[in-house]
C-alpha cells in the first residue's frame, strides 16, 4: 500500500472517530463556553460541529478581550446554511455545512490569505481584517450576551 492511501485511511478513521464522540450542545438561548489565551495575529481554528438550527449572525467562535469583544468571528451569515468570517470585514461565506449535519470547519484568519473550509470542500477566501484578543467564546458573541448559536460541538482546535 502506498503512503498516500495509508494516510487517507488514517484520516478517514480520525474523521469517523470525531463523528462518534459525544457532543456539547448549545441551545441558542444563553449557553456558551469561554477560554482565555493570547490570540495570535494569524491562525487556523478548527471546530467539529453541527448547526442544529440556523439564525443569521449567530456566532460559533468569537474573540474576547480585544479592542472590541468581537474582533473576529466565525458566524452564520446571509442565508442558510452559510457561515462566514469577520474581523472588521464580513467575507468568505461558505454554504458547505448543511443544517443538522456534522462536519469539520477550518477557519484561517491571515489577512488577505484568510479562508473558510468545510470538511475537504473548496475553501472560500477573503480578507476579514486582523485578529487580536485574549480569549475565545464558543456559541456566543465575545461579550457573552448575544448571538448565541444553537450548535452541537464535538471538537475544538
Amino acid at each position: 500500500m502506498n503512503h498516500v492511501c495509508f494516510l487517507l485511511i488514517i484520516l478517514w478513521e480520525l474523521v469517523l472517530l470525531v463523528m462518534a464522540w459525544a457532543s456539547i450542545t448549545f441551545d441558542g438561548a444563553d449557553n456558551f463556553l469561554a477560554a482565555t489565551f493570547n490570540a495570535p495575529s494569524a491562525g487556523t481554528f478548527f471546530l467539529a460541529l453541527s448547526q442544529i438550527t440556523w439564525t443569521g449572525n449567530d456566532t460559533f467562535w468569537s474573540s474576547t478581550g480585544g479592542a472590541t469583544e468581537d474582533d473576529w468571528n466565525v458566524y452564520q451569515v446571509s442565508a442558510t446554511p452559510q457561515i462566514g468570517l469577520f474581523a472588521g470585514n464580513a467575507v468568505a461565506a461558505n454554504g458547505g455545512l448543511a443544517v443538522a449535519t456534522f462536519g469539520i470547519l477550518a477557519a484561517t484568519f491571515n489577512g488577505a490569505s484568510s479562508a473558510l473550509q468545510v470538511n475537504l470542500g473548496t475553501p472560500t477566501t477573503g480578507d476579514p481584517g486582523a485578529i487580536s484578543g485574549t480569549g475565545v467564546k464558543i456559541a456566543s458573541s465575545g461579550d457573552g450576551a448575544s448571538a448565541f448559536a444553537n450548535i452541537a460541538v464535538k471538537g475544538i482546535g
